[in-house]
């Protein structure tokens, strides 16, 4: 190795490298179709991140004072922190005067800040909100500290790691040497970016842990360590600068510009990623910086040294920081819906105003400090006791919000809420099934008495109080069986949801469920057992919510239409065919229920849109899935149906709210699909005939 410093002087294309990153990410992020791998820019900044990072760690570890982490640490906040801080403290103002309003949405935002602020925001996000593409996680402001957070965390493991490799090289060789302690690193990097690529590609390979591989650090460090590795070579060692001929590196600057700009162009939220399809913008941002290090003068470098793309490389880190939250509360206040063209556009143009404030007078003064700096060290404490202040005030959002708004309101969102602490227990927790949490049993002292099952997803859970009043008129016990995204099926053979775990856990789960139902049937003899299935029936069969904010749930992503409705009808007659095999009493399927394009609460909040659904959109929405339900449960003598539209919708269309007897308002639904508690119970009370055939000893039809 020479003995130049690991990473030369400034260089004004690796900004204008940063630059293209951010446009790309922001054009993508205001949903510009062209863009739409746009997502890719976050990787080109990893391997800037990376390869300036170690640059910087080598040259001081190596240099006469070697490395030290308090001053390592105290840079990386001088550095981020300033404009960190300012963007949240003034997205959370423009949140709480302009989209405040719905109880659930600030308090996730809350929730958010404190592992937004301390480098876990990866964590959090993949743990509460699931897929980085999904409907909703369009609407969470700071969701884009994930990658942020991924970077935090490099800077956690990878600058001991220097250390103890310094370490360890010094005992192997008795004395310090350069070249000895490089190879070793270099080795060590190596190993590292080879086990987090392959993990990378293992997780991608598997659709249910794509949320890890996108999300978490140790598959993302592959693509830091590729920058890296550059800093580490040395970079006027890596391409012979004047043995090459010109037009191979003009050949290889082109090559690296087109492995970042055809994914941005080519690639979509279907594509499987990170894993191989990172792999092109990764690999082509280093090849531009190792290019740009050695032979400046190539037309790829000249282009990204030019003052426009510097400037805008230079604003990068305070525009990825504000573009997002602006966006994303825009769609708040559209219910979900996607802004005008204006309306983005003004967004990114806002963000980027306010990272020039940013960067003009909040963040020199604090990377700067002057000659009355603080130690390295009462940097770091200051800066993480701040962190923890903020963190700690963040989340008194919400019941700052609940003293801004009105009683009405207040009273509403309870009444759509008030499912958190019903049969709570039940839902999911197999452990659960049949036992006492999911049992309603108005009088345990008959232990035979008419029972009634209600088996489904999480449509099955929200229904369940319909059976409240009913069992306590009627001295019915009621069992619920409910999981999400889990329809009350016996799946066929070709049965397939979401991944294959999902689709392993479900059929062990309702494999459990008829079993229990079995052997209720045998206990309770003579007394009658009969089974509700109660599921959102239209999302296993391919048919798009109505919802602003759903994602599409096939019944198998892998068939058409036709072929997922021929496995719910396949599925529907096996699960009934074997529930009349155990001698179930009689069985009564549920229809689908009403959904709604925004959620009831974000409805109520913003009185500029009109919120009900015209009943002829949602029968015709729901009008195959309902033929294929009838016409399966109609060859079952004992197989009746219970339709909620009528009692939803009594007129042409199907209101998100209605007035009970005081005049008192009560959501329809908790969300914009699943029935409220009280809208269930008013169901149950209007449906009293057909839930007493369920418990009729007379002849079935």
């Amino acid at each position: 190795m020479s003995s130049s410093p690991p990473v030369p002087s400034y260089r004004p294309d690796i900004d204008g490298l940063r630059a293209v990153s951010i446009i790309a990410v922001v054009a993508y992020h205001a949903e510009l179709t062209a863009f739409q791998g746009g997502f890719v820019g976050v990787d080109v900044f990893f391997v800037i991140s990376g390869y300036l990072i170690t640059g910087l760690l080598l040259k001081e570890h190596l240099g006469e004072g070697g490395l030290k982490l308090a001053g390592f640490y105290s840079k990386r906040f001088r550095r981020l922190l300033p404009a960190m801080l300012f963007c949240v403290a003034g997205v959370t103002l423009l949140w709480m005067l302009v989209a405040r309003g719905v109880p659930e949405d600030t308090i996730r935002f809350a929730q958010s800040i404190p592992p937004a602020l301390f480098g876990l925001a990866n964590l959090h996000f993949k743990n509460r909100i699931g897929g980085y593409f999904d409907g909703q996680a369009a609407e969470i402001p700071l969701l884009h500290f994930w990658s942020l957070a991924v970077e935090e965390q490099f800077y956690l493991f990878w600058p001991p790691i220097i250390l103890l490799l310094g370490l360890w090289a010094r005992r192997r060789q008795r004395a310090f040497q350069r070249e000895g302690f490089l190879r070793l690193v270099e080795r060590a990097l190596i190993t590292i970016c080879l086990l987090s690529f392959a993990l990378a590609v293992f997780w991608v390979a598997d659709e249910s842990q794509r949320q890890e591989a996108f999300y978490l650090m140790p598959s993302r460090t592959w693509e830091l360590g590729v920058g890296a590795l550059l800093a580490l070579r040395g970079l006027n060692k890596s391409l012979p600068p004047r043995r090459t001929p010109s037009w191979r590196v003009q050949g290889l600057a082109l090559l690296g510009f087109l492995a970042i700009l055809i994914p941005v162009f080519a690639y979509d939220h279907h594509t499987p990623f990170p894993g191989l399809a990172a792999a092109p913008p990764a690999l082509g941002a280093a090849l531009l910086i190792w290019i740009g290090g050695n032979r400046p003068d190539n037309g790829a470098s000249r282009l990204l040294a030019a003052p426009f793309f510097v400037q805008l490389g230079l604003l990068s880190y305070g525009w990825y920081l504000w573009h997002w939250p602006l966006l994303a509360i825009s769609k708040v206040l559209m219910l979900g819906e996607t802004p005008p063209l204006w309306a983005r556009l003004a967004g990114v143009t806002a963000s980027l105003a306010l990272a020039w404030i940013s960067l003009r007078w909040i963040e020199p003064r604090y990377r700067h400090p002057g000659a009355d700096a603080l130690a390295p060290r009462q940097v770091v404490i200051r800066s993480l006791l701040t962190l923890l202040g903020v963190s700690v005030l963040a989340q008194s959002l919400p019941w700052i919000e609940k003293n801004l708004e009105s009683p009405s309101f207040l009273r509403l969102a309870e009444r759509a809420d008030s499912r958190t602490d019903l049969f709570k227990p039940c839902h999911t927790v197999y452990e659960n099934i049949g036992s006492h949490p999911c049992v309603l049993d108005p009088d345990s002292r008959v232990v035979k008495k008419p029972l009634i099952g209600l088996w489904g997803d999480s449509h099955a859970y929200a229904h369940f109080p319909l059976l409240e009043s009913f069992s306590a008129r009627s001295g019915t016990k009621s069992v619920l069986y409910s999981g999400s995204s889990t329809p009350g099926l016996l799946p066929s053979p070709d049965f397939f949801l979401i991944s294959e775990k999902h689709t392993e856990d479900l059929r062990k789960y309702n494999e459990k469920v008829f079993a229990d139902i079995a052997r209720k049937v045998k206990d309770n003899a003579p007394e009658p057992v009969s089974i509700i299935l109660i599921s959102r029936w239209t999302a296993y069969t391919g048919k798009r919510p109505l919802s602003v904010i759903d994602e599409t749930l096939f019944l198998d992503r892998r068939k058409t239409r036709e072929g997922s409705l021929k496995v719910l009808r396949d599925s529907l007659e096996a699960t009934l065919t074997e529930l009349q095999k155990t001698g179930v009493h009689r069985i009564l399927i549920g229809l689908p229920f009403p959904e709604y394009r925004y959620r009831v609460l974000r409805c109520a909040r913003r009185g500029y849109v009109d919120c009900s659904l015209p009943r002829e959109i949602f029968e015709n929405h729901r009008q195959e899935t309902v033929r294929a339900l009838r016409e399966t449960g109609e060859r079952f003598p004992n197989v009746r149906f219970f339709d909620p539209v009528p009692l939803v919708c009594p007129t042409d269309s199907c209101p998100q709210t209605f007035a009970d007897a005081t005049g008192e308002i009560i959501p329809v639904v908790f969300d914009d699909d699943h029935p409220s508690v009280m809208m269930a119970r008013k169901m149950g009370l209007q449906s009293e005939e057909l839930l007493r055939w369920l418990i009729d000893e007379t002849n079935v039809k």
